[in-house]
């Protein structure tokens, strides 16, 4: 049972990544994601009016997210998760680390590897 939705989610995994080459194809998916789930969008140079239990996201220049909840009740505290959009761009770095006799070499400083 477990396996099964371990493999669900691997696949739902997959198809985002699929359909997020870039960083603005992630930020527009996962916008979409919000909405879906109840998520009011925001805009960024309007007044916005909150309230308790809501939940709402605002993004910026097409590439940058940001997601958070109101809580219904008085807190103590709060948490904080972030991420780089641009983690779903596979990319090749033009200056990459690489590894020779058990170091590695990244831009002219050379280490032991780990």
């Amino acid at each position: 049972m477990a396996e099964q939705k371990d493999i669900q989610i691997s696949r739902e995994l997959l198809a985002f990544l699929d359909s997020s080459p870039t960083s603005f194809h992630a930020v527009a998916n996962m916008a979409g994601e919000l909405s879906a789930a109840g998520f009011e969008r925001l805009l960024e140079g309007r007044s916005w009016t909150l309230r308790a239990g809501g939940s709402y996201y605002v993004t910026r220049n097409g590439s940058a997210l940001i997601a958070f909840r109101i809580p219904r009740i008085d807190f103590t505290g709060f948490q904080i998760m972030a991420s780089h959009s641009d983690s779903p761009a596979f990319k090749i770095k033009t200056n990459a680390e690489m590894e020779t006799d058990q170091k590695f070499v990244h831009h002219g400083w050379t280490g032991r590897c780990r």
